[in-house]
């Protein structure tokens, strides 16, 4: 999976070096945030020098500037294009559609490219955070095919902290493959610790199940009975804490896990894991 550039976020241009330079710098984080989380390469049509940051002075150019040579090193080692690679799948369906706008408002549709791209990689945008309309992901996009009309969501990253917000990460559980790190503990090396109540052998038993995942560091402790409790996942955390509640229990039996996940991202991925594993 590669992210693409939206070229619309360009839009309106900075009025001044210093929004220029907040502008980039916003941006170099999220492209940061963007290879760590999939490829090490955003795609965009034409590279950086049609991306215009005020009217005379394009990302290329900031990019080249000697005072700017560490930011611009970086995101020049990024740039991979077109957006579309010949006698691709993508290319293929790129057709499929005979219109793609952006729906800013009932009233305001804008012809895209990135975002109608992103939505037939199953992948998403990144861009410049120009206006405060970028900060408020997912994104409409109106599709006409033989004057039949869709309406499909789009996801654009502006700011690093949408990476966290829960509407990028119940998105990316489902469509990105997720890097989770694996311990080297040996199962029998993970350590178990359950308090002696009523049904503690059910809970050894699966916590004995739990210990033979690569992604379960031990299991920490017993969770008070959740009789009313219909969900396998009870709560997740963002240090890699998972509890849970074996549902076909009459008590609502649970337990908490320390997983190797590292952030929310990564715990809600392996929770949803945990869930479709054991089969709840």
């Amino acid at each position: 999976m590669e992210a693409c550039f939206n070229e619309l976020s360009i839009y309106p241009y900075c009025v001044d070096i210093d929004e220029v330079n907040q502008r980039v710098d916003t941006y170099v984080q999220v492209v940061k945030e963007t290879i760590k989380l999939v490829s090490k390469k955003i795609r965009y049509e034409h590279g950086l020098s049609t991306l215009l940051l005020m009217d005379d002075l394009s990302l290329a150019q900031y990019c080249f500037d000697k005072k700017n040579k560490n930011k611009g090193d970086f995101l020049m080692s990024c740039v991979k294009k077109p957006y579309i690679d010949e006698n691709s799948e993508a290319e293929k369906r790129f057709t499929e559609y005979d219109d793609a706008k952006l729906k800013k408002d009932e009233t305001d549709l804008v012809a895209c490219y990135g975002l109608y791209v992103a939505f037939l990689q199953k992948s998403f945008c990144v861009g410049f955070h120009s206006e405060p309309f970028w900060g408020e992901p997912p994104f409409t996009l109106q599709l006409t095919k033989n004057n039949n009309i869709i309406e499909v969501s789009v996801v654009c990253i502006s700011q690093r902290d949408e990476f966290e917000q829960d509407l990028f990460i119940d998105w990316a559980i489902n469509n990105v493959p997720v890097q989770v790190s694996h311990t080297p503990l040996l199962p029998q090396n993970k350590n178990v610790s359950l308090r002696d109540d009523h049904g503690r052998d059910i809970l050894m038993n699966f916590a004995n199940r739990l210990k033979n995942l690569p992604c379960i560091i031990s299991v920490i402790n017993s969770l008070p009975y959740n009789p009313q409790e219909t969900d396998f996942l009870h709560n997740v955390y963002e240090d890699g804490k998972i509890e849970l509640v074996l549902t076909d229990t009459d008590r609502g039996l649970g337990l908490i896990v320390q997983t190797t996940a590292t952030s929310m991202l990564e715990t809600k991925w392996v929770a949803k894991h945990l869930k479709e594993h054991f089969g709840y």
